[in-house]
């Protein structure tokens, strides 16, 4: 009867992540084991221009004090996002970043990554992200190049205003993003 039980259990648990559009697979134990995500992000990079790139992550359950926080300013709980970084080492103006789409689990909050953002400067003193590209928008297309740029001293790079409204898709594994110098800093 317990072993019944169990058997049950893992089955729904299993069934759960499936149908939640998460990639799993299953050990030689049985256990479940989501299946790793990457992006490789190649590109583009101006000598003199540093870039770091965050993948933003977001719950999609609202379970007070795990998942979200209150703001006492706003009188209101907000989702509990978290930020990992990656930075860029580029070698004779190109570059290659893997970036985790897996790297945080889902866990009681079923997080999942939402945004990729990137900052850029000349000092390696990032302060300042900027929105790149969403990640798995169901109404967003599906991105693959997008081009900044970028004035010296770097203040603030221009370029395609439309990638916001893209999104790096579920089976997608490269994009490529480049960073060269505005015309007028030559």
């Amino acid at each position: 009867m317990r072993r019944d039980c169990i058997t049950y259990l893992l089955f729904g648990q299993l069934l759960t992540l499936l149908l939640s559009g998460c990639a799993v697979s299953v050990a030689a134990d049985g256990i479940a084991t989501q299946t790793k995500r990457v992006l490789s992000i190649t590109g583009l990079i101006d000598d003199g221009f540093y870039v770091r790139f965050a993948v933003g992550y977001g719950p999609l359950k609202d379970t007070k004090g795990s998942c979200t926080k209150f703001e006492p300013l706003a009188g209101l709980w907000v989702p509990r996002d978290q930020m990992l970084y990656y930075d860029v080492v580029s070698s004779n103006g190109e570059y290659t970043v893997q970036l985790p789409l897996s790297a945080i689990p889902p866990g009681e909050c079923e997080w999942r990554p939402y945004m990729i953002s990137y900052a850029n400067s000349e000092t390696h003193k990032f302060s300042t992200y900027l929105s790149l590209i969403a990640i798995d928008n169901p109404n967003g297309q599906r991105a693959t190049s997008i081009t900044y740029w970028c004035p010296k001293p770097v203040v603030f790079c221009s370029g395609n205003a439309a990638s916001l409204r893209r999104s790096v898709t579920k089976d997608q594994a490269s994009l490529e993003v480049n960073f060269l110098a505005a015309p007028s800093a030559h």
